[in-house]
């Protein structure tokens, strides 16, 4: 993650969890729109998202369902494929 002075902030995600499968996942289940980085200039790579800082409850969800991704998932070798079928719903 880096600093920011805007409303939002930049983080790098695990090289085994794309962005563009975080930013589907959070949205189609849960209703949360993060903003996939990939093929941005001066993007490295499709591991980056912006996520927007919110109200605190607002932040809280968002916390909250990382949370549930990173238990419905864990072990799993490949978040790709876990996220295409293999999590709990």
């Amino acid at each position: 993650m880096y600093p920011s002075q805007a409303n939002y902030f930049l983080c790098g995600l695990r090289k085994e969890l794309p962005a563009g499968i975080l930013t589907e996942y959070l949205l189609d289940r849960f209703g949360i729109f993060i903003k996939d980085l990939s093929g941005k200039k001066g993007i490295p790579g499709d591991g980056w998202v912006r996520i927007a800082v919110r109200n605190r409850a607002d932040n809280d969800i968002l916390i909250g369902k990382l949370r549930i991704l990173e238990e419905e998932f864990a072990g799993e070798n490949s978040w790709g494929r876990a996220m295409k079928g293999g999590g709990k719903k």
